[in-house]
């Protein structure tokens, strides 16, 4: 069936949009539904529905979109991101619904990259702390699906600002998150060398490069090598002496 109700005008996606906490409410969700006045309210029902074969029609749906008519979609975009990202947060989400999902978002940066158009500074603030919260998923399919879309994040958003997002989520609890967003730093690190360099960063790589899980420790590492000069010698004496031995070149 039809997607829009109104097809989004030039500028929709420039809205004062509110900020998306990374772990979403029941109630932020049901504000976001009535915010989609633009889109038809068949296709509405089937985006809230607890239902997973609709919650797979409606991402459907909006793949198809990115095909037909993508610069509706992107204009869109503050409308997707949070959809997207709340039902992937949701406790009783089915692993193909989350796959789905993370398809969609890969297509819509495909186009953008192409397209040469960038995300605002309100979409990545609602998409990446999400995404990076979660790439350390417990499902190794889903992990390297997230990761793999994470790894074209600095394509639609400036690397420095991406690499700051992710510095931001490097205390997560999820452990397995921050060792893969030490890997996709080290990518931009080597890639565009846009790794925050301040004080404060270093010393957080410092003592995570002291932490007893492995993937965390090794990810810390291996950034800090690729920073090199850019750790403060200060810094780099006061930390442990297996520190400073495994970044030593």
């Amino acid at each position: 069936g039809g997607l829009w109700k109104q097809r989004p005008e030039p500028g929709f996606r420039a809205r004062d949009w509110l900020l998306w906490p990374v772990e979403v409410p029941l109630s932020s969700m049901l504000a976001l539904r009535r915010e989609m006045t633009c889109v038809s309210d068949s296709l509405v029902r089937r985006m809230f529905s607890t239902d997973p074969g609709e919650q797979m029609a409606a991402v459907r749906r909006w793949k198809e979109a990115v095909a037909e008519d993508p610069e509706a979609v992107v204009e869109a975009s503050g409308l997707v991101y949070r959809w997207a990202t709340g039902l992937m947060g949701m406790a009783t989400v089915r692993p193909q619904v989350y796959k789905a999902a993370i398809d969609l978002l890969m297509d819509m940066w495909l186009h953008m990259q192409n397209e040469e158009i960038s995300m605002t500074d309100k979409e990545a603030q609602v998409v990446l702390p999400a995404l990076a919260e979660r790439v350390g998923h417990r499902l190794p399919a889903l992990r390297e699906a997230t990761k793999e879309l994470l790894q074209r994040a600095h394509k639609v958003y400036p690397p420095a600002a991406v690499a700051t997002i992710f510095f931001q989520r490097l205390r997560s609890k999820n452990r397995r998150s921050a060792g893969d967003l030490l890997q996709l730093l080290c990518t931009i690190e080597t890639s565009t060398g846009a790794t925050p360099r301040g004080r404060r960063d270093v010393g957080l790589l410092l003592q995570l490069a002291a932490e007893k899980e492995a993937a965390v420790r090794d990810g810390a590492v291996q950034l800090l090598r690729a920073l090199g000069t850019a750790v403060p010698e200060d810094l780099l004496r006061a930390a442990p002496a297996a520190v400073r031995e495994a970044v030593a070149p």
